[in-house]
């Protein structure tokens, strides 16, 4: 008489775990997904943050090169003194401006990189819990069917003689 409950509460069971895994596995995916395109985009961040920073680079030796160009026209020594100082400090300064373009692309891409990190942790959660609750409550069902049909005796065993009453 109990087996056929248990038969089909395993069966109840069984399905709910399927579901439930299938669900779960279909969102853990759409996260992992998810965090395979943010690992992506600061890649490409990070590309674009440096071929700025070249761009940058480049401008400044450009406009070096102008500066210096204007002072050897205007007769000024170039071999020492104020001039030199100028355009190496106008280097050093041109210098510091790629390093923050390439600093900002860096923090981008770490920025995204942590964001997949949650994607992913976040699919790890989905998957953990589908298994572990799909399991509790198949076997939640299957012991609630078996044990349905039986009583609890009516006394606890006597205290002398040890035989339930």
């Amino acid at each position: 008489m109990c087996v056929p409950l248990i038969i089909g509460a395993a069966a109840m069971a069984a399905t709910g775990f399927v579901a439930a895994n299938l669900k779960a596995n279909a969102q853990a995916k759409q996260l992992s997904d998810q965090a395979r395109m943010e690992i992506a985009k600061g890649g490409r961040i990070q590309a674009a943050g440096y071929q700025k920073a070249g761009v940058v680079r480049m401008k400044g030796t450009q406009l070096i090169g102008e500066n210096k160009a204007a002072l050897g026209m205007s007769g000024v020594d170039m071999q020492s003194g104020s001039p030199l100082k100028a355009l190496a400090d106008s280097r050093m300064m041109n210098e510091l401006d790629a390093q923050a373009v390439k600093s900002g692309a860096d923090q981008e891409k770490w920025a995204s990189s942590a964001q997949a990190v949650q994607y992913w942790n976040q699919a790890l959660q989905i998957q953990t819990a589908a298994s572990q609750g799909g399991f509790l409550s198949g076997a939640a069902q299957i012991a609630g069917a078996g044990f349905s049909g039986m009583t609890a005796p009516a006394a606890a065993p006597a205290a002398s003689g040890g035989e339930w009453v």
